[in-house]
């Protein structure tokens, strides 16, 4: 179960910048309402995460696994997933986004 809803924006490989390095079409995503996160995907390369992914249990942690939509990019050269105990709790994410593909938070 989370304690706290996930919301940010997610940025394609695809979408160009402005002059700036303004990103000129973000997408807001919202994680609020899925309560029972079980795995959390990352795709990373040296020191930047690529792409992040949220696996849900399904009524109340006894159903199927449901994966949310893939936020960044699938070129990472690294994956990893982070199984979660049934007592252990999502409490909040954070980051910074430079001017590469990803994640924006």
């Amino acid at each position: 179960m989370i304690r706290a809803g996930s919301i940010g924006i997610r940025a394609t490989y695809d979408e160009e910048y402005d002059e700036n390095g303004q990103e000129i079409a973000d997408t807001e995503w919202d994680e609020k309402g899925n309560n029972n996160i079980s795995h959390i995907y990352v795709s990373y390369n040296n020191c930047i995460i690529t792409s992040i992914q949220f696996g849900y249990l399904d009524n109340g942690g006894i159903g199927d696994l449901i994966l949310s939509t893939k936020f960044g990019v699938s070129d990472g050269q690294n994956f990893r997933a982070v199984i979660l105990n049934e007592d252990e709790y999502v409490t909040g994410l954070s980051g910074v986004r430079g001017l590469l593909e990803g994640i924006k938070s």
